[in-house]
Parts: structure tokens; sequence; C-alpha cells
């Protein structure tokens, strides 16, 4: 099932309000001077409480709600120069390079975070915009209209926000709420693993409330959202389970629309349109050659990753040739991917990697079967079957990040082969000089914002350091 998140913008009617104090003013002399307090108890027309937001007839509202909150989350909010998970974690990894003008996305590129940055910030709260505004939809349709495609729906988009937190923050991260009083109830920290742990929870609920509507989408939803988390908890087994029961053909979008900037495919914006990411080349040694395996004018043309040359970056007078865009999401409308049957057979396959040789002969299939999909030549298995097990990994890598490239996966990965097979940060993240001037930095995460300090429970990562694992 797709998600459309086309709405009218809040505020829209605001410019009416004028009216009201002349209307006011013109009959103050009937109504007295006992009635001047009521001239200022007037609607807000733009503020909605929770508890107005309650009953079936609010249900499509709240929804609608939920949609848009994690559209932005998950993309961007192009109107207000905001930038989602996709967009952050892709300049953190070596998915993008940055070619605008802000120094505090160059140091997100740069991997130089820290607690001040504003668009770390902003990530961080639309991330909790959306987990909350899921969770409260969530609640709502259990109580009026329970069991159903819609809310199981609400329950798995909320329990992709915890992936995500789980993927790109530090260990630590905190999870306040708002309770049916309206008082704020403050969050503990959480570790990595409590937080993947959050979004199983989510995702069985999900799965529940999914089979007793009968929805074969929300199902394999729910399915593929519980594989990725348990992958996240270095639990293949399991993973691969519960993945294999997704068909390859499924697949879960996230719809834009040109009817307002706000609901423009962000990727798109930031990168084709704005000119402030860049497809990025073999960043900083480490980093993968999307460039160079996609390019669409060039003899190599890998259909997983397409890209072409711009040359018209907000700097294009100082490096006219370091802006290049993506065309996975061609236009301002073009959905965006959450989930897909392709990554359910790379969970499969990753579950197969890690038995060894014993392995390889199921791990290639999987992937042979989904290179087929696109028109890729299959893997030469005896290639394959004498590789060391490290330039399996390798492959398998290479072949998730081309397949998963823009859905705010490649973070996620490069933190688990430093969980789980001993990775080291240097030789996974872009290293070096920095294109634009200065080194990179350490970080392989995003850290908990400066502005969390006024959670009295929860004022800092627990540790940033993913050497340490999932702490």
């Amino acid at each position: 099932m797709e998600i459309k998140t086309n709405r009218t913008m809040p505020g829209k009617n605001r410019g009416n309000a004028r009216f009201r104090p002349a209307f006011s003013l013109a009959i103050l002399p009937i109504l007295g001077l006992a009635a001047c307090d009521g001239i200022l108890d007037v609607d807000d027309p733009d503020v909605v409480l929770p508890e107005t937001m309650e009953g079936p007839e609010t249900l499509p509202a709240v929804r609608a709600h939920a949609f848009a909150e994690f559209s932005v989350a998950y993309g961007a909010n192009p109107a207000a120069g905001r930038t989602g998970e996709i967009l952050n974690s892709g300049l953190l990894t070596d998915e993008f390079i940055h070619t605008g003008t802000f120094d505090t996305r160059e140091a997100i590129d740069r991997r130089v975070l820290v607690d001040t940055n504003p668009h770390v910030q902003t990530a961080f709260h639309d991330l909790h915009r959306a987990r909350i505004a899921a969770e409260r939809a969530t609640d709502v349709f259990s109580r009026h209209d329970a069991n159903t495609a819609r809310h199981a729906e609400m329950q798995n988009l909320a329990g992709f926000t915890y992936v995500m937190f789980g993927e790109n923050y530090c260990s630590g991260v905190p999870f306040s709420r708002i309770a049916d009083d309206g008082t704020l109830e403050y969050g503990e920290p959480e570790t990595t693993t409590q937080t993947f742990g959050r979004a199983v929870a989510h995702f069985a609920e999900a799965l529940d409330v999914a089979t007793a509507a009968g929805s074969d989408a929300q199902q394999n939803l729910a399915r593929l959202g519980r594989a990725r988390a348990l992958l996240g908890l270095g639990q293949y087994e399991a993973a691969a389970a519960v993945a294999a029961e997704v068909p390859t053909a499924f697949e879960y979008v996230i719809f834009h629309s040109e009817t307002s900037t706000r609901q423009n495919n962000g990727v798109w914006a930031f990168n084709n349109s704005a000119g402030r990411w860049s497809v990025a080349d073999n960043e900083g040694g480490n980093g993968l050659p999307y460039r160079t395996d996609g390019r669409i004018d060039g003899e190599v043309q890998d259909p997983r990753i397409p890209s072409f040359h711009i040359g018209g970056a907000q700097r294009t007078a100082l490096r006219p040739d370091e802006h290049w865009g993506q065309l996975k999401y061609p236009e301002r409308s073009s959905s965006t991917v959450l989930a897909n049957g392709i990554e359910a057979r790379l969970i499969e396959a990753e579950a197969a990697l890690r038995a060894g040789d014993g392995g390889v002969a199921s791990f290639t299939a999987l992937h042979d079967g989904i290179r087929a999909t696109v028109g890729l030549a299959p893997l030469d298995p005896i290639e394959v079957g004498v590789m060391s097990q490290t330039q399996r990994e390798d492959l398998h890598f290479q072949e998730r990040a081309y397949w998963l490239w823009l859905t705010s996966h490649r973070l996620g990965d490069l933190r688990r082969l430093m969980w789980d097979y001993d990775r080291q940060q240097e030789d996974l993240f872009p290293v070096g000089q920095h294109h634009r001037g200065g080194a990179y930095g350490t970080a392989t995460n995003f850290p908990i914002p400066f502005d969390e300090q006024n959670n009295p429970l929860a004022t800092e990562c627990i540790t940033r350091d993913d050497h340490l694992g999932r702490n």
C-alpha cells in the first residue's frame, strides 16, 4: 500500500484573522466594559489540542498528520530547509557529498559532529514528532477503528521511527511522551539494543493487527520492519526467517506531490533542484563508486544507482564539476521507497553469508535472483566460492548499498559492520582530506542534541563509540 501525504498546509487561512479586531471594536460600545476581556478570547484555528482529535470522525486527520510527520522525518521538508534521515545519513556516510554553503551541513559530511549542530537538532526533533504522531494515531485507531489495515499502518510507521533511531543515532536516545493529561513524561536514555527492541515490539503488534484485518500489504510491511530491526540486533537467523515470508515483488512507498514545496520529494529537492547535496564517488577513499557505476552517460550503468552530471551546485563558480544528480527519484513528486521485497532477499542472503562456505550456494542464488529483476548479470559462483569471508562480506554490503541506495540504510549497515564483523571505522567511512578542505573526523553516528539537556533524565549519549557494540 502506498502512502499519500497530500494535504492542505496548516495556517493557510490565517490571513482571515485580520478582520477580527475591526469587528470587535465596532461592537465594543454595545458590549460594555465588562466584555473587554472576551475580545481576547478567540479560537486559534492553527492549534489542535489532543483532546479535540478523538472520535471516529477525526481518524482521517489523525492518519494524515502521522503520514505528513513521517514524510518530513524520513525525507525532508524542503519548504523549511529541514533535512531528514535519508539525506543526513547519506551525507555522513558515502552516498552524498556536500555541495552547498552551510558549514554546519559540511560538518556532517566531514564527520565532525557536535551536539549543537542545528541540522542534527531539527532532524532529531522531526523523527520524534513522527514517532509521537504515529503512536498517537495508533492509540486513536485502537479505540475507534481497531484491527484494520489503517490501524496496522500507524503501528508500522511508529516501528520504523525506532529503527531509524537505532540505526542512525548514538546509544542513549530518550523517548519522552505526552501523557493523557497533557503533562510531559521524560524518557530515560535507552541503549541501541533497547531501541531496536522497541521497534520489534511495534512490528509484532502491527502484524497481529494486520493479520486480524486481512491486510497482506501491512503484514508484509510489519514482517520486513521486524526483520530489519532483528538485523539491527544481530539476530540474523531470526531476521531471515521473518523476511522469508515477504514476496520479492512487495513494495511500500511514501507518496510526494507538487501541491506544495513541503510535499516535494526531499532527496530531489536538495540534490537535483537546490544543488546542496551531490552524489558521491569513492568518497574519502573508502566510499563506493556510486557515480562511476551508475552514471547514465558512461559505459557502465547500474540501474540501481542512476546518476548524471549537473554541474550546477551552489558553489558552481568554485567547483563546477562537483555536482551530480541522482535519478532514483527523478521528479519532485517521485515516491520514496520505505521498504520492499528486495530487502527481504538481502536479509536472507546475509544469514547465508554468515554460515561461511556452507552458505555460499544460497548466498549466490539469492543475490542472482534479485539481480535478474533489473537485468544484471548473475554473480560468478566460482569466483564467489573462492573468495575469502571478508571479500564476500564486502560484496554483500556493496550489493546492499546499491539496492538500498537513498533509503536511510547505509549508516546502519556501516555501524553493523563494526558491531558484528569486527571492522574499524577508518576502514569503512570516508577518511583523509575532505574535498572542500580540512580533514574528516571520526563520527559514526548522530549525537543527542544539546537541547535534550532540558530532559533531567537524559542529557547526552551513553556512548558514541560503535566499536563498543550496541551499548
